[in-house]
């Protein structure tokens, strides 16, 4: 728990850099299991949070327990088939890019930068571990600089390495990656 709530807040605090945000619609890809609903809802106090994931049962669990968030709205759906246009005001992809072959990556951007409103923020983060690979759900190895490069021409909010635990010392990059930025321009999406 300690590792998502670190997540989530520092990932928050990117969102609040930049164009302010009042009661943002804010959406969640890949949520999982939607322990990061407590953290989007106090600390972004968000019209709505649309959680999105693939696996129907952690939906199933979530609405079990989503009685402390009642802003949520979930739905049953691949990330590569969204198709919202500047609808929301915060994605969040956190954990989840990991999950998706190399070669999904730009329409995975696309994706983002299409759901955000001018302004809007894109907050993701993953682990930079080479352990990571060995997890038979996920495809690939990113690198910071591959997601800096596919958000070139957005503004950067901030960046941040979270260690996998309390006191656990970094070592070969042994840690998750954050990011953040902020859509300023249409032209970010055609260039891609």
């Amino acid at each position: 728990m300690y590792r998502k709530a670190a997540r989530y807040t520092i990932l928050c605090e990117f969102a609040m850099t930049g164009t302010k945000l009042f009661r943002p619609k804010v959406i969640d890809c890949g949520c999982g299991d939607g322990r990061g609903f407590s953290y989007i809802d106090k600390l972004l106090k968000p019209q709505i949070i649309v959680g999105v994931d693939n696996d129907e049962r952690k939906l199933i669990e979530i609405n079990r327990r989503k009685k402390k968030v009642k802003s949520v709205m979930l739905v049953h759906k691949d990330i590569l088939d969204l198709k919202h246009r500047a609808k929301f005001d915060v994605f969040f992809c956190c954990e989840t890019l990991e999950h998706f072959r190399k070669k999904d990556n730009v329409k995975l951007v696309k994706i983002m930068l299409n759901a955000v409103k001018p302004g809007g923020k894109i907050l993701i983060s993953f682990p930079l571990h080479k352990r990571s690979i060995k997890n038979p759900e996920h495809q690939q190895l990113l690198t910071e600089d591959e997601i800096l490069n596919h958000f070139g021409n957005c503004l950067l909010l901030g960046k941040a390495y979270h260690m996998t635990a309390p006191g656990h010392k970094k070592r070969n990059g042994d840690c998750t990656f954050m990011v953040g930025f902020e859509k300023v321009n249409r032209g970010a999406i055609d260039r891609l």
